[in-house]
């Protein structure tokens, strides 16, 4: 019908957006809470939106007795009233709102016109099936549609309207309502609810590629709906990086006054690890680009280069490759993030044109603690060091001792690998996914139990 073409345009979008998404195959969970308060919120967004101006479309045929006529009768204003909503467990949401309706139209008798004015208030109501979605379908399963038509006045301002003028006008306003509106209704309602899922599908940009997120068949209990989010991500060069399921499932407690979500710790460890130190780096040390520099070539020099014959001195020529032995894994506890990062350090003496010498290899492993903020709607981590171990590896003299070389390679990696992780860090910013009342950019992140929860801040007074 015509007043619906709007939504069958809106979702032919849908249709494009789930093309885009459909071929691929996800894995990691997360997961977002919606509470009442939310929800309705988002229905007002979402569906009355939608409904009012679906109703602003409608329009009414006319009357028409002996030398009177009234015509051009349409849906000048439309104001819905706040959502209310009902969980039902296993079953869906029930929603309900009324909407007020001021219907416009001229009238004319013999050499006169006017205008009429009628005011209508419509109740509605429906089942959404939510536990019925498919995740990447282009709509929601909603029945029990009802609504209520109450005539509340009519005004024509021509002078002598008999009372069958009024009668007949009002039937016909009535009985139009009843049939139209509940298949507008039905419509809003599923495409708005799609609509609320479709706003959690997306592919955002990452550092290196696309992060994938995909609305899940939702949860009805009767405090919250919960909606299981598969992540994928998804590299420049079509790569897909697998995100594997936590050991153990997390539990998020649901805020009960606004939209909560969490991102697994899998799927944070999963593209950080990918992020950072993807590939090995070579540090050239020298007293300009490391302080502890002559420190550190003293303590070789002593160590290994004094007692071996093949080995020439040392003199601001020394370099350090680093490649990732363990990649690195995020933990989060309640307000509490940790990593850990274990690197294998090749320390050479390079002279020139020749080829570098090894000196010795170790392998660090790092201990971090991050802190994290909300940087346009992502979440960026910073880590400090919390704890360092070095195991030696080999060496060109065979085992030695490296007590001696704590001091200064701890401090190499606290100036300039730290420095280095943390630059991997910044780039990947994890973006966060909009469940339904979630607005990203003034959200408030924190570590919970195995994930990571963001919320809107609540907003005192």
């Amino acid at each position: 019908m015509p007043e619906v073409q709007g939504l069958k345009m809106m979702k032919v979008l849908g249709l494009v957006l789930s093309g885009l998404l459909m071929p691929m195959h996800v894995s990691g969970t997360g997961r977002c809470i919606v509470p009442r308060p939310s929800y309705e919120k988002a229905c007002e967004e979402s569906v009355t939106g939608l409904f009012q101006s679906e109703m602003e479309r409608l329009k009414f045929p006319g009357v028409t007795i002996t030398l009177f006529a009234i015509n051009g009768l349409h849906v000048a204003k439309a104001i819905v009233l706040p959502v209310k909503s009902e969980y039902i467990p296993g079953v869906g949401v029930k929603v309900g709102f009324s909407a007020k309706l001021k219907i416009l139209g001229t009238c004319w008798s013999v050499l006169l016109s006017g205008l009429t004015t009628i005011n209508v208030r419509v109740d509605c109501s429906a089942l959404v099936l939510l536990p019925k979605y498919l995740p990447l379908t282009t709509s929601v399963a909603v029945k029990d549609c009802q609504c209520a038509v109450v005539l509340q006045d009519i005004s024509i301002n021509l002078l002598d309207i008999r009372s069958s003028v009024t009668t007949s006008l009002g039937n016909n306003i009535l009985l139009t309502l009843q049939i139209k509106t509940p298949t507008i209704l039905s419509a809003c309602i599923s495409f708005g609810h799609s609509k609320m899922l479709g706003d959690i599908n997306c592919a955002l940009p990452f550092e290196k590629g696309k992060l994938l997120y995909v609305a899940q068949t939702p949860k009805v209990n009767d405090r919250f709906i919960e909606i299981p989010v598969q992540t994928e991500f998804l590299a420049n060069n079509e790569k897909k990086i697998p995100i594997p399921p936590l050991l153990e499932d997390f539990v998020i407690l649901p805020e009960m006054n606004y939209t909560a979500e969490a991102i697994g710790e899998n799927v944070i460890t999963s593209i950080l690890s990918y992020t950072v130190f993807k590939q090995p780096h070579s540090f050239s040390c020298t007293p300009q680009t490391f302080l502890d520099t002559l420190s550190l070539e003293l303590i070789l020099s002593e160590l290994i280069v004094s007692k071996c014959p093949n080995c020439t001195a040392i003199s601001s020529s020394l370099l350090i490759v680093t490649k990732v032995a363990k990649p690195l894994t995020v933990s989060l506890d309640v307000n509490l993030c940790t990593m850990n990062l274990t690197l294998s350090l090749k320390i050479m003496n390079k002279k020139g044109t020749k080829k570098p010498v090894l000196l010795i290899s170790l392998k660090a492993e790092l201990g971090l603690t991050a802190s994290l903020q909300l940087v346009d709607g992502k979440v960026q981590f910073t880590a400090s060091l919390d704890r360092l171990h070095f195991k030696f590896l080999s060496s060109v003299l065979g085992p030695v001792n490296i007590l001696r070389l704590h001091a200064p390679l701890r401090a190499f990696i606290q100036k300039i690998i730290l420095k280095e992780i943390n630059f991997y860090l910044h780039l990947g910013k994890i973006p966060i996914f909009r469940g339904p009342g979630l607005t990203p950019s003034i959200a408030h992140c924190h570590p919970s139990k195995r994930c990571l929860v963001c919320h809107n801040k609540l907003h005192k007074g």
